[in-house]
């Protein structure tokens, strides 16, 4: 009879299940019956990419900041004698080694210098040269009354000074031996006088802006 045997297999599986089911045999070429591809390595992890690097600080140092050094200040009366003349002027006294004299209006007043009345008529003065040298040149302007300026021209003249129409007045100037350019000349014009030399001083009375028109 059957009937033990089934009884048997009843029994082994409620007791424990029996033996644990094996594995499906894969079968030729490695795969399960089910046709499932047999089970592969999970791969490796990519190795993240470095990270940039970071460029390193400049090794310049920075540049150290220069304290501000003023221009070098110009005086009232070297300003005032500037305005006279024009730029070429100036630039040939500096091409030439020409110093400006600071006091040299005060030591023409100081003296009694006759061109020291430029300064006392409420004017300027102004002198610029080598220094210890007789290479100098000398430049003024002022006001000057009536009266004033015939006691001026009569002391030119007795000094050996010549008269002559120019600029728009009367032109007084010293021949000697200095060449032309550098003559010694007053003009007197509209209640005012200059001096300078004579290829000069109609500069002088044009950037005072005297000029006669």
């Amino acid at each position: 009879m059957r009937v033990p045997v089934l009884v048997a297999v009843v029994s082994c599986l409620l007791v424990s299940g029996c033996a644990a089911t094996a594995p499906a045999d894969p079968g030729p070429g490695g795969r399960d019956p089910a046709g499932a591809s047999p089970s592969t390595a999970s791969p490796s992890p990519t190795p993240a990419s470095p990270s940039p690097t970071r460029a390193s600080p400049s090794s310049t140092p920075s540049p150290t900041a220069q304290p501000f050094i003023a221009p070098t200040q110009v005086s009232a009366t070297r300003w005032a004698c500037e305005a006279l003349l024009d730029a070429a002027t100036i630039d040939r006294f500096a091409a030439a080694g020409y110093d400006f004299s600071e006091d040299f209006g005060d030591r023409m007043v100081a003296q009694g210098q006759r061109v020291g009345l430029f300064v006392e008529y409420g004017g300027v003065v102004c002198q610029w040269g080598v220094p210890d040298t007789g290479d100098s040149v000398v430049h003024g302007q002022s006001p000057i009354s009536e009266a004033a300026a015939s006691a001026v021209v009569a002391g030119l003249v007795d000094e050996g000074y010549t008269r002559e129409t120019a600029l728009g007045g009367d032109l007084y100037c010293l021949v000697g031996d200095e060449e032309g350019a550098r003559e010694s000349c007053f003009l007197f014009e509209g209640g005012h006088w200059f001096t300078a030399p004579r290829g000069l001083i109609g500069i002088v009375q044009t950037r005072a802006g005297l000029e006669s028109k």
